[in-house]
């Protein structure tokens, strides 16, 4: 039995319309599940944020105002980080009881019945994230440029077996560079390598009189009015590809 599952909960708000993950919110339903015993945020806090959106969607039907505009967008971008944390939650749990059980239906079961999604195994597809050449000691990988404003954050970390995911990173890798080789790679040793993207911060919108975040996943977040990245402390605001396995020679 493998050490752990690669099970991942799909949080992804691309593409998205605020009624949409108002209905996200609203589907999650996690009171009384025999092993999701305590959510960061429970179900009502989730379906009155989802009511908060509904409702406000429908006034700026008659009103398009700025500022119920920018209501909207708080709200929306409060419902993603309540749906987000949650859903890594979850996640955990899931994990947890698949390891448990031997089988990852197990824990699938666990996130469905939560109101959530499994995502997608390998969601960058082709040639997008790949590696490119390995050698001793090294590996070469490379994903799909985003622009010259791109920048690339890399993680790589050791594991049990091709599909799973590395428990803990061993570095952390910063690069302009859509490439990166790694090097000190050691024989026999199965590495799980993610990526993010990352792009600047807009300039001020002086329409909603505040700056937003664009992430590599399209998730807009306020930066108090300022043109610069603005973080909650504790997240992750990085959209990591899924890992790519490679033994090292």
């Amino acid at each position: 039995m493998p050490g752990s599952f690669n099970i991942q909960v799909n949080c992804d708000f691309k593409d998205k319309s605020a009624l949409e993950i108002a209905n996200m919110c609203n589907g999650v339903k996690t009171a009384g599940d025999v092993d999701v015993t305590d959510p960061p945020i429970t179900d009502t806090v989730m379906h009155t944020q989802g009511g908060k959106i509904t409702a406000i969607h429908a006034q700026r039907a008659t009103n398009r105002s700025t500022q119920l505009t920018a209501q909207e967008m708080q709200e929306v971008n409060t419902a993603k980080r309540y749906y987000k944390k949650t859903g890594l939650y979850i996640q955990g749990i899931a994990i947890d009881v698949a390891t448990e059980a031997g089988d990852i239906n197990a824990g699938i079961a666990v996130v469905e019945r939560c109101g959530y999604k499994i995502k997608k195994v390998g969601s960058k597809a082709g040639r997008e994230f790949e590696i490119l050449a390995f050698g001793p000691g090294w590996i070469h990988v490379r994903v799909k440029s985003e622009g010259a404003k791109a920048a690339y954050i890399w993680r790589i970390g050791a594991t049990t077996e091709k599909g799973v995911k590395p428990e803990t990173f061993i570095s952390v890798f910063y690069t302009k560079e859509c490439e990166l080789i790694i090097t000190g790679i050691v024989a026999g040793v199965i590495y799980g390598i993610q990526e993010a993207s990352i792009m600047p911060v807009p300039k001020k919108n002086t329409k909603t009189k505040g700056a937003i975040h664009l992430t590599n996943e399209i998730s807009l977040q306020s930066s108090a009015g300022t043109s610069k990245p603005s973080y909650a402390l504790g997240s992750d605001p990085y959209n990591w590809t899924d890992p790519i396995f490679q033994i090292g020679v």
